[in-house]
């Protein structure tokens, strides 16, 4: 069984009960699926391409990859922190980590997919989202990926109009913004415009997935 490996961050990650109703999409993208493909999220919260890779995991992935498997790769959000441990430059070090997992794929000819991150739900007193949410990853991504002929799906872009189509409140829906009292994880609510529920995960796999469809190097990976 050929698998799919997606590494990043924390709208990525596979959630437990304890953070309920928190979803990353990576966690329900085996619901568009084909059942002939194993889905392994190694995503973890809080990471950068720096410090996933430093800490070690992405050692099950480069371990364990092997012909005709896809490697998603989806990193930014953490890459702007400051601190040491996760900063990377957009246009220097942002794109030699991307650059190290693409190798490590492309080494077993496994295919890698870049992803840019997902937007986050940020809306300004008039309702207009405010741009360049992730400063220049994205475009740094995107400038890795003509380069090196690597698959690129701006998550990012694509995102960012879903969230302006939805508008300021009705996209409330999809992320860990939410009122007290609603859930027990949060009984005072929350106000997380970054993490998603499971309705805001299915939308951005849903969105992935119409993407893939009209990629003929990895569509066979969904579900027929």
């Amino acid at each position: 069984m050929n698998k799919i490996y997606l590494i990043g961050d924390s709208t990525c990650h596979t959630n437990t009960k304890e953070t309920y109703p928190q979803h990353g999409w990576g966690q329900v993208f085996s619901a568009f699926i084909d059942k002939s493909y194993e889905v392994i999220n190694l995503a973890e919260n809080g990471r950068s391409s720096k410090s996933f890779l430093e800490e070690g995991l992405f050692k099950v992935c480069e371990e364990n990859i092997e012909e005709n498997d896809i490697l998603f790769i989806q990193f930014g959000h953490n890459d702007e922190k400051d601190d040491e441990k996760r900063h990377t430059d957009p246009f220097t070090t942002y794109q030699q980590y991307l650059l190290y997992y693409i190798n490590v794929a492309r080494k077993v000819n496994a295919i890698p997919v870049l992803l840019s991150s997902i937007y986050r739900r940020h809306f300004d007193e008039n309702g207009l989202i405010k741009e360049r949410c992730h400063l220049d990853y994205p475009e740094a991504m995107r400038q890795l990926a003509l380069k090196e002929n690597v698959i690129y799906i701006d998550m990012c872009e694509l995102t960012k109009q879903f969230l302006i189509n939805l508008g300021d409140e009705a996209s409330k829906e999809l992320f860990m913004n939410f009122k007290a009292g609603i859930y027990e994880n949060y009984p005072e609510g929350k106000e997380d415009n970054t993490h998603l529920r499971f309705k805001g995960a299915q939308e951005i796999c849903k969105i992935l997935v119409d993407q893939i469809k009209d990629i003929k190097e990895i569509n066979k990976i969904l579900k027929k």
